[in-house]
């Protein structure tokens, strides 16, 4: 068990800069410091799970990410335009797409222009294909 008094005498001794590593990024300096400190922790860390450097990992990566989702959101994209790209990162051509959905190259033309909207079944099939949350093809604006 965590003794309190014990953690605040070690955190009121820590010098200024590590402390406010657990503080909010609140400007884009603070932001670009948190990347730099960022790389060099991945550096080290690499892809150990029980590294000593893990939670320092772990509490850089949740502030670089709150300061990004606050400051640059992304908005949704339309089912189509997600599948466009999807595609688009393999290579794939709409013939491709036609056989993994079962349909005509005509119909994966349709969805791909944002003329035809996907159905449950082709998002199910879509989201096993892409190992993707079925969410990615139904939260776009």
């Amino acid at each position: 068990m965590t003794n309190p008094q014990t953690v605040l005498h070690a955190w009121a001794s820590l010098p200024p800069e590590v402390r406010d590593l657990a503080a909010p990024i609140r400007t884009e300096e603070q932001y670009r410091e948190a990347l730099a400190t960022f790389e060099a922790v991945w550096n080290e860390v690499g892809g150990q799970v029980d590294h000593p450097l893990g939670s320092l990992f772990e509490l850089l990566r949740d502030r670089i990410t709150a300061y990004e989702d606050r400051e640059h959101p992304v908005r949704p994209a339309p089912a189509h335009r997600v599948l466009a790209f999807l595609m688009a990162q393999r290579g794939m051509t709409q013939i491709e797409l036609a056989e993994v959905l079962g349909i005509t190259q005509g119909n994966v033309s349709r969805l791909l222009s944002g003329k035809t909207a996907l159905s449950v079944e082709a998002v199910r099939k879509l989201a096993a294909y892409f190992h993707v949350s079925p969410e990615v093809f139904l939260s776009g604006a």
